[in-house]
């Protein structure tokens, strides 16, 4: 499901060096693109039980694997894929009912990469009014992203003080839900408790990441940025109406292009039909994936 020169661009991108600065660029975002899907590859054997067949999870090679009625280990899959390259390797996975979390070491970087299973999608896609819950500095956090992050924050601070020294980097992804888990849990990582305790370079590049909460909480600094593919609908939930601000590094992605975002436009009512009669096309992440990729080649 993993192809072996996606594997080698994550490689290479390592050994050139692109991820030894805070820039943002094209590559970055086709790289941590390919680590986003990659985190829908992993399905453990209880999800895999329990899963409804209403198609949710924004991800076809994911569906795929379901469909054939076997669960898929991510660690298993790249060391068989890269077993004549030791510089890359899944180092550790967190599972709760709602979150997948992954680790994968490459050389002096640690790409984290996370995904909501069936259970949270189920549970709060739906939930346009998201209650918050407020922590410190006025931050103000959809209270189930909030809360899920939270449960597996302990066992994710072991991770990192295993995998991580002084020149480490850590790049954090995620696609959808995935991605508004991934912000919050880079916030973490940004607080005084880890900057004390880690002296890794921190980023987080998400993908169609619905609003994570109020404007305080968005304040993610320089280094985190949300890729947004232009008619993609799920990035206007939950509403601004409920006090949900937009993230602050926006860049929309089109078949041609890849722009920084002055002001977001607004979606009609058509275009939301549109979009959920297509079955979310523009949201799913093969297709971010693949924008990117065509932009790498133009």
């Amino acid at each position: 499901m993993i192809e072996n020169d996606e594997l080698e661009e994550i490689i290479n991108s390592v050994r050139d060096g692109i991820w030894d600065n805070y820039e943002f660029t094209l590559q970055k975002a086709y790289i941590t693109s390919i680590l986003s899907e990659m985190a829908y590859l992993h399905i453990p054997e209880f999800e895999r039980q329990d899963i409804n067949r209403l198609k949710i999870i924004p991800c076809r090679k994911y569906w795929t694997i379901i469909e054939e009625e076997k669960s898929f280990d991510i660690r298993r899959h790249v060391q068989r894929n890269a077993s004549h390259n030791e510089e890359i390797k899944v180092v550790f996975i967190i599972e709760t009912r709602n979150i997948i979390s992954i680790g994968i070491k490459c050389r002096n970087v640690l790409f984290v990469t996370l995904r909501g299973t069936h259970h949270i999608y189920r549970d709060n896609l739906v939930n346009i009014k998201a209650r918050k819950v407020k922590r410190r500095y006025n931050e103000k956090y959809h209270s189930g992203f909030y809360r899920e992050v939270s449960r597996i924050y302990g066992k994710f601070k072991r991770e990192l003080g295993l995998h991580t020294d002084n020149d480490t980097k850590v790049v954090f992804t995620g696609h959808s839900l995935g991605g508004a888990l991934a912000t919050i849990l880079y916030k973490a990582c940004l607080g005084r408790a880890f900057r004390h305790t880690y002296y890794g370079l921190f980023s987080c590049f998400v993908f169609g990441m619905p609003r994570v909460g109020n404007s305080y909480a968005t304040e993610c600094g320089e280094t985190h940025y949300s890729i947004l593919n232009k008619l993609d609908v799920i990035p206007t939930l939950p509403s601004r109406y409920f006090g949900y601000s937009d993230a602050k590094n926006e860049f929309y992605l089109t078949y041609d292009s890849l722009d920084a975002i002055l002001i977001r436009e607004k979606f009609g009512k058509v275009t939301w039909l549109r979009q959920w009669l297509n079955k979310l096309q523009e949201h799913r992440i093969g297709e971010y994936k693949r924008r990117l990729k065509n932009l790498m080649t133009i």
